[in-house]
């Protein structure tokens, strides 16, 4: 039964990891238009390349890239969607380590080194500053207060003894019901 549990969660973790990785590829892909379409139709030198690198890291991650192959060809349709200039500057080759290798890399990292600017973070999904992506099971801090509201009210002390006591007694079940 523990077994099954441990299994359980090691698939929910990679279904989250590569939902993650996805809507980063989706919010790299997204930059790369914003910077073409304010660039007119080329994408600046400064960040295409580690754009282009990162987006097939994800992509890889997020499933949709499977084998070499593919690789290759995600990586010729990036490298044409930078700009003419680009394609006759960088290779698949050059591009070759975001298949072999894995990486990771936090949101702000990635904010930073692709150097996304505000005006481009508000178009984005994940690859912005201020949000905060957390796992699908997460609880509210509010659900979880009120479901452990006796750690608050301190009932134990209505009963006239410590803590520890009042759960022994609660868990043998010789708490007799309180008179407000």
């Amino acid at each position: 039964m523990e077994q099954e549990r441990f299994i359980t969660k090691v698939i929910d973790y990679y279904d989250d990891f590569q939902e993650m990785a996805q809507m980063r590829y989706m919010d790299i892909i997204k930059f790369l238009e914003l910077q073409k379409e304010a660039s007119n139709g080329e994408v600046p030198k400064n960040t295409r390349e580690l754009c282009c690198f990162w987006a097939l890291v994800f992509a890889r991650q997020a499933g949709l890239i499977t084998n070499y192959a593919e690789f290759e060809a995600k990586a010729e349709e990036l490298i044409n969607f930078c700009g003419s200039q680009f394609a006759s500057e960088c290779s698949v080759k050059t591009l070759k380590s975001a298949f072999t290798k894995n990486y990771s890399a936090k949101t702000k990292t990635l904010i930073f080194r692709l150097r996304i600017k505000p005006e481009y973070q508000k178009h984005m999904k994940v690859l912005c500053f201020g949000t905060r992506v957390t796992a699908k099971k997460h609880q509210p801090r509010a659900e979880w207060l009120a479901e452990h509201s006796q750690e608050r009210n301190k009932v134990w002390k209505k009963y006239g003894v410590g803590r520890t006591k009042y759960f022994e007694m609660k868990k043998a079940g010789t708490l007799s019901p309180l008179n407000d």
